[in-house]
């Protein structure tokens, strides 16, 4: 099955490193989540049926939200099931949208060429019907925004990785 969204970016990194940035609590903990929030909660226990578990809060929106780790292949693949959580990590709708799909389907692919890696995001709705689908869709071009400013943020921190 074609995945509903897609999104693929170089880093100038090996994949090792790339890998270590989302799979490590040290790092991912340094980097993840989009402007213009901060992390304030990060908990990371990376292995099959683990979780991460984390909070953002911006000038004027707090949110939680939930990795539940299904399949790691390192350093080539992860998926996961994700979704907004309550402070105590238990699933709820999106804060500003009560047909957001509560869970999401992600793959993580890496892909080692040369000194550079490839990642691809791919994310659909899990177990959603077809209002949830519709509002996933109609909100694509926020998720690529999203996405695209926590990579950028990634791509930053792996400038100071070690």
């Amino acid at each position: 099955m074609e995945p509903e969204f897609s999104l693929t970016r170089t880093f100038e990194a090996p994949i090792q490193k790339v890998f270590d940035a989302y799979s490590k609590e040290d790092h991912l903990c340094n980097w993840w989540g989009s402007t213009p929030f901060d992390l304030f909660i990060c908990e990371v226990d990376f292995q099959p049926n683990g979780r991460f578990f984390y909070g953002l809060v911006s000038s004027s929106f707090k949110l939680y939200g939930v990795f539940d780790y299904l399949e790691i292949d390192a350093p080539h693949m992860f998926r996961f099931i994700n979704y907004f959580a309550d402070e105590n990590g238990f699933p709820i709708r999106h804060p500003n949208s009560e047909t957001w799909p509560v869970k999401m389907m992600n793959i993580y692919r890496f892909i080692e060429i040369g000194d550079k890696t490839e990642v691809t995001i791919e994310v659909s709705p899990h177990e959603s019907d077809k209002e949830e689908l519709k509002t996933f869709r109609d909100g694509l071009s926020l998720m690529e925004a999203g996405f695209k400013g926590s990579l950028d943020k990634l791509e930053e921190y792996l400038k100071t990785m070690d």
